[in-house]
């Protein structure tokens, strides 16, 4: 299992908590999903590093509980720049690490493997967040 996320003490905290429960040990990046480069160069590194990937889940977005100024406002306050960042993270990013990794879904499959993209709405106590899982199934 691979976690990409903004280091903090809280992601520290919850890589800790699943490794011990599940007695695992999870792979934690710090990756910028707003940056075009730091996204390829995680996927160039996750496919020198496995074999395979079998499914890619992506539950970060910037929504309204973000804080990030000029994008949870009125209309006539949000500015270009938040909705720019937004675009970036949760629309690009997706495709980019989608296409990014696809080399490793393909790998171990079938030539008659194909995707389906699909969004999920994860709630986590009174937090709601939107979630794109690629599935990997065999045609």
């Amino acid at each position: 299992v691979v976690i990409i996320d903004f280091e903090s003490e809280y992601s520290k905290k919850k890589i800790e908590e699943l490794n011990d429960k599940f007695e695992t040990d999870i792979d934690f990046y710090n990756l910028d999903l707003s940056k075009k480069d730091k996204i390829n160069n995680f996927c160039k590194y996750i496919l020198d590093k496995y074999q395979k990937i079998d499914i890619l889940i992506n539950c970060a977005a910037l929504v309204g509980t973000s804080g990030l100024e000029g994008w949870a406002e009125p209309f006539e306050n949000q500015s270009s720049e938040a909705f720019d960042l937004c675009m970036d993270v949760n629309v690009k990013a997706p495709i980019l690490l989608i296409q990014g990794l696809i080399k490793g879904f393909k790998k171990f499959l079938f030539k008659d493997t194909f995707f389906i993209g699909g969004y999920l709405t994860i709630t986590s106590g009174i937090q709601f967040v939107n979630a794109m899982i690629l599935f990997v199934l065999e045609g």
